[in-house]
């Protein structure tokens, strides 16, 4: 409610009105001196004195009834401000509540989380591992964080392996206009080889470029734009993307994105991921802990034969099974029928 200009009154005033200790508001007279005073209880002991005494005793009256009336609009004004204030403070209460209930708020802390792909190394090739993280706007961070953590134990069982020196650290992410910025400490160029370049820009590029507000990585180091990377002077163009001629020189034949080595699944799930294999084709199986295909599907790409493409596909296994399977990819030469670019997932069914 507006509080009027005309209507403002001090705290002190406002306090004694709702405590009901109205009060003239004029100021006290002063003392008269001793020779008006005399002159003053003549004029009271007279008629002169009695009607003046009357006309101030109505005039007091009449003023009392103005502020009293004054008081209750004063005390309506403090009222209705005071319920103003308080529904103002529930609704900025409640809008506060909400904003650290809300998935992806800045301040989330209901505990939701969800899954993010960290793109590790298969011998000389890119793999896919799964974190669960905060479900948050740092989730890009969190991704990042899991990646310079390197391979669990379940995905160096499963052979996998990480071209990101010990020690590197992420300094800051920021993203914009669809490009992330990206700094990373100065240990991140440490040590040599072609391979272990490319393995860990390819690494921190397709970690990043999983999210759709990121098509582009700018790499920074200790703070510093980088034009050349590590002692191998490597020239880095301006950002990175999944779409550079040598990215394909990292992927797999066949990339399975999802699921991930240890995900749990039900006996319905969808596997998906990218490929560049021959006429786009290539084979699903899974297999239960003795070995024996419970599936064997053929699965198609949306391009191949030299250009890379995706795929998905719905798997469905017998109702009631449970425990390890192996989800297995390849792709059947065309030579004699062998599998090229094998992959095989352990998974848990529940």
């Amino acid at each position: 409610m507006r509080q009027w200009p005309a209507l403002r009154v001090s705290a002190r005033v406002a306090y004694a009105l709702r405590a009901g200790r109205v009060q003239r508001l004029s100021s006290p007279r002063r003392n008269p001196k001793p020779a008006q005073a005399a002159v003053i209880d003549q004029i009271k002991s007279g008629p002169q004195g009695r009607t003046l005494a009357h006309g101030r005793k109505a005039a007091e009256t009449g003023e009392m009834r103005r502020l009293l009336a004054l008081g209750l609009v004063l005390l309506a004004l403090v009222g209705c401000s005071k319920d103003n204030n308080a529904n103002t403070s529930r609704t900025t209460t409640t809008q506060r509540e909400t904003a650290t209930t809300s998935p992806g708020s800045p301040t989330t802390t209901t505990g939701e989380t969800t899954v993010v792909a960290v793109y590790l190394m298969r011998v000389d090739k890119l793999a896919v591992g799964h974190r669960r993280v905060a479900k948050d706007p740092s989730v890009l961070k969190a991704a990042l964080d899991e990646l310079l953590r390197g391979p669990t134990p379940t995905e160096v069982a499963a052979g996998m392996t990480t071209g990101i020196p010990e020690g590197s650290t992420l300094r800051s992410v920021a993203i914009r206009d669809g490009t992330a910025t990206i700094d990373l400490s100065k240990s991140f160029e440490s040590g040599g080889g072609a391979l272990s370049i490319f393995s860990r820009l390819a690494q921190l590029t397709f970690t990043a470029t999983q999210f759709p507000t990121v098509q582009r990585v700018k790499l920074r180091l200790d703070g510093k734009d980088v034009s050349v990377f590590s002692g191998e002077g490597l020239v880095l163009p301006v950002t990175l993307s999944r779409t550079e001629p040598d990215a394909e020189n990292v992927l797999p034949g066949i990339l399975v994105e999802d699921p991930a080595p240890g995900d749990t699944v039900g006996t319905r799930f969808t596997a998906r991921g990218n490929s560049n294999t021959f006429e786009a084709t290539h084979r699903l199986q899974v297999l239960d802990s003795s070995g024996t295909v419970l599936l064997d599907d053929v699965v198609t790409a949306t391009s191949g034969t030299g250009t890379r493409g995706t795929w998905e596909h719905a798997v469905q296994l017998p109702a009631g099974l449970k425990g390890p399977v192996t989800l297995r990819v390849f792709e059947a030469s065309a030579k004699d029928g062998s599998p090229l670019h094998q992959v095989d997932i352990v998974l848990t069914v529940k």
